[in-house]
């Protein structure tokens, strides 16, 4: 992208945002856009879109920041990122969620396992001596 940038800025900024926003709906997608759009005959303000994709992102950006993240949660996180940005995508295509699904796939299987519960009563015998 930084040779984009450095040669032609007004050809990024057009290309990857402008354009996006010029570009008609398709009639036959599925997201939030596109039914407010169809069923009730409201176009969505792009405030409202970006809105919702800059809150994403910030969800996102809080729960990687966090302490003790793991991959799991960092997966979750850019999965329901993704789903938002198809949910108010003026042009979303029906395979652009089984990408959400895949990285929900892809975190539920690096969750680590969990060992069995501790049995609480042995634990409070052991942590007192003499109770019974």
């Amino acid at each position: 992208m930084a040779p984009w940038l450095i040669d032609a800025p007004r050809d990024l900024i057009r290309d990857t945002v402008t354009y996006l926003i010029d570009v008609p709906p398709l009639p036959y997608g599925n997201s939030s856009y596109l039914w407010f759009l169809l069923h009730r005959h409201v176009t969505l303000p792009t405030w409202v879109t970006t809105g919702a994709l800059l809150l994403a992102l910030g969800g996102a950006a809080w729960v990687a920041r966090q302490r003790h993240t793991g991959l799991p949660r960092i997966l979750y996180a850019a999965a329901a990122v993704l789903l938002v940005a198809n949910l108010v995508n003026k042009r979303a295509f029906f395979n652009q969620y089984w990408m959400v699904a895949a990285l929900v796939v892809i975190a539920l299987a690096a969750t680590p396992e969990r060992g069995p519960e501790p049995d609480t009563e042995r634990d409070w015998e052991s942590a007192v001596p003499g109770a019974v």
